[in-house]
């Protein structure tokens, strides 16, 4: 369940008069993957897919540049503006964003086999950037759906950067696990794992090479 999933529910529970208007909410936090209830019920509010995929793209653009400006009016008028050509619009220039550096990260990743695991690592360092869209983990999410697609599972996307390393895996994966495991082969790299289970990990600045070569033999030994 995602957090605009749990929100919804939370508000449709608190105050019935809301429900109508939240009815798609929860269907525009999945990027893939949609549960069906929550498909139905946007359905039935008046949003098709599309409608649901160019408001997700347009809130995260928008939310990207929240974070340095406040834009609630702008995130509402996107969500409840029923014509939907701002979300549109804003949608379009989240897709060429994110496609001119998914482009450029496909092309440089490199591809690892351990165990007949494969990685394909990135360096998050060169292709993203704190201020600029789109974000390291929308990036990697979005070449991690893209990528996985070509080649056979288990498939991990792999974003290595200075001091923290991002996982997608076509399997079930805790971070946290993984990062035990990077700090038993590398214990003076202060490894630790930061959010729940589809968290990140950080490591000191200087041990990247060393905490990338552990990931790998990780993952290999636990997807194998």
């Amino acid at each position: 369940m995602t957090s605009t999933a749990l929100g919804a529910n939370v508000a449709a529970a608190v105050n019935d008069d809301v429900r109508g208007d939240l009815e798609h909410l929860p269907a525009v936090s999945y990027w893939e993957d949609v549960p069906e209830s929550y498909l139905t019920l946007a359905t039935d509010a008046g949003y098709d897919e599309e409608t649901l995929a160019e408001r997700r793209e347009a809130v995260a653009l928008e939310a990207f540049y929240q974070s340095y400006k406040d834009k609630r009016e702008l995130v509402t008028d996107l969500l409840f503006d029923d014509d939907g050509d701002l979300a549109a619009h804003v949608s379009e220039q989240f897709r060429d964003k994110l496609e001119t550096e998914l482009e450029a990260a496909s092309e440089n990743c490199a591809a690892r086999g351990v165990n007949g695991v494969t990685v394909s690592v990135l360096d998050t360092g060169s292709f993203t950037h704190r201020y600029n869209f789109p974000t390291t983990t929308l990036l990697l999410d979005a070449l991690h759906r893209r990528e996985r697609t070509r080649t056979e599972p288990p498939f991990v996307t792999l974003g290595v950067g200075d001091a923290e390393l991002h996982v997608r895996a076509t399997e079930e994966l805790d971070v946290r696990d993984l990062a035990a495991g990077i700090a038993e082969r590398v214990p003076d790299a202060g490894v630790s794992a930061v959010g729940g289970r589809d968290g990140h990990i950080e490591y000191l600045v200087g041990e990247r090479d060393a905490v990338e070569e552990a990931a790998l033999e990780t993952l290999g030994e636990t997807l194998a």
